[in-house]
């Protein structure tokens, strides 16, 4: 009942295991979709290409799908594979002194060197076998940053593939730009974060309000203001959110994180139950520290400061930054939700929602479908999630202008948000699942 996406893929017509309701999807199926769309990317399939065949990639898949079911010592793989294009010197961490066959007793063996995706065990072709040829990372420090430019953006390596093993049955495959996943026999295109309106209006207030703080702090004249593509949209306000949520989202623990519109809100006191009250963790003001750095980067305030201070001052407000987004994250393993006002700041976590379900039916606010826009029943909502979820329907369902991040202990994540009127969710979200930040 939840809303998803209607599925495009590329500029093509959407593959039919994209779009039918059946739930006996496997590696072939996947594999469907996968070279459905890469058909839709020339240098992929091109002529004459040798980096990638049709027939690589389904056995890469039929590979790794069926090793998601073999445990080792009692532990199902978890593991990441990748296809690139071509070697790459910065990334690639070494080569195994003999090629492996690509099959399921080596994948399993070989599975715990990438288990936690930051690197992954790089497949290529050896006279048309699919083989492993060694180990590359995934993430890489000092080729996802522009030093002096407010981003958490992936300077992007070659043309790749990368195919992820989540757990019995469960693939994520990565095509560069759009990720399908395979869970439970179902097969979808992984809807992401920023695509919510209610994130983009979000990132886009703390981004102006971020941009307006540093204009003001450091006295910014017409020019420097156009710093960035103009310093109050610059800032990436859903990278900071998307920060925040990977830790609960890694964890496997389930979580939510709450967004009221102000610290000073009457809910706080009518509706939550909040045992541990935070002040000065705040990530809009390390925001604003990290903006005024990345200005005096170019505009240096002191012309006696040395561009390796500057340099040192860049780095040390970004990783402050992102350690704060992390942190906050991590307090959703305290048992209850993480409330956040719309400047990112914590008022408190281990909070409990206390509204019962006769108060949420009596609510004015109606909960609407995204798409359609027609009206759908509480009660059906209701079984579509377990307490966490259904607390924060009740939530999103009495109070307008709050946002709720829900994450299961599965690893899915769900997006509740309300207006004046109305009130909406939107599931299951997914995040890259190889984040473009450091």
């Amino acid at each position: 009942m939840l809303n998803s996406y209607i599925y495009k893929v590329g500029t093509s017509s959407p593959h039919a295991n994209l779009t039918d309701r059946r739930g006996n999807n496997g590696p072939n199926e996947l594999a469907d979709v996968v070279v459905h769309f890469l058909r839709g990317m020339p240098p992929a399939f091109a002529d004459g290409s040798t980096w990638v065949t049709e027939a690589g990639l389904r056995k890469l898949i039929e590979v790794a799908f069926f090793t998601s079911f073999a445990p080792e010592e009692g532990r199902y793989p978890r593991c990441s594979l990748f296809w690139s294009i071509y070697p790459h010197e910065w990334f690639d961490v070494g080569s195994f002194l003999e090629a492996m066959p690509l099959d399921v007793a080596t994948l399993r063996k070989l599975a715990p060197i990438s288990q936690i995706r930051n690197s992954a065990i790089r497949v290529g072709l050896r006279d048309d076998d699919l083989v492993a040829v060694g180990v590359t990372a995934l993430r890489f420090e000092g080729l996802n940053t522009y030093p002096g430019r407010p981003e958490f953006t992936a300077a992007g390596r070659e043309l790749n593939f990368q195919l992820h093993i989540l757990g019995p049955g469960h693939l994520r495959a990565d095509c560069s730009s759009v990720e399908f996943e395979l869970r439970a026999g179902e097969i979808r295109q992984c809807s992401q974060l920023r695509s919510l309106p209610v994130v983009t209006e979000l990132a886009t207030e703390f981004a102006a309000a971020v941009g307006d703080e540093v204009i003001s702090k450091l006295g910014l004249g017409e020019e420097e203001c156009k710093l960035f593509g103009g310093l109050q949209t610059c800032f990436r306000g859903e990278k900071i959110l998307e920060l925040v949520l990977r830790p609960i989202l890694d964890a496997g623990h389930g979580g939510a994180v709450l967004v009221i519109p102000v610290r000073a809100d009457p809910c706080l006191r009518e509706s939550l139950l909040l045992p541990n009250e935070v002040t000065d963790f705040d990530l809009r003001h390390r925001s604003v520290d990290y903006l005024s750095a990345c200005v005096d980067f170019h505009y240096p305030t002191d012309a006696n400061r040395g561009h390796t201070s500057r340099t040192q001052r860049w780095l040390q407000t970004r990783g402050r930054l992102s350690i704060a987004a992390r942190a906050i994250g991590e307090l959703a393993a305290v048992d209850g939700c993480v409330v956040l006002d719309r400047a990112l700041s914590v008022v408190g976590f281990g909070a409990k929602i206390n509204i019962s379900r006769e108060q949420a039916i009596e609510s004015p606010i109606k909960f609407r479908n995204a798409k359609t826009d027609e009206h759908v029943p509480f009660d059906e909502l209701e079984q579509l999630g377990g307490m966490r979820f259904q607390s924060a329907l009740r939530f999103c369902k009495c109070y307008p202008n709050v946002v709720a991040f829900v994450v299961s202990q599965d690893q899915e994540m769900k997006v509740l948000w309300s207006r004046d009127k109305d009130a909406f969710a939107f599931g299951p979200i997914a995040m890259s699942t190889i984040p473009d930040f450091a």
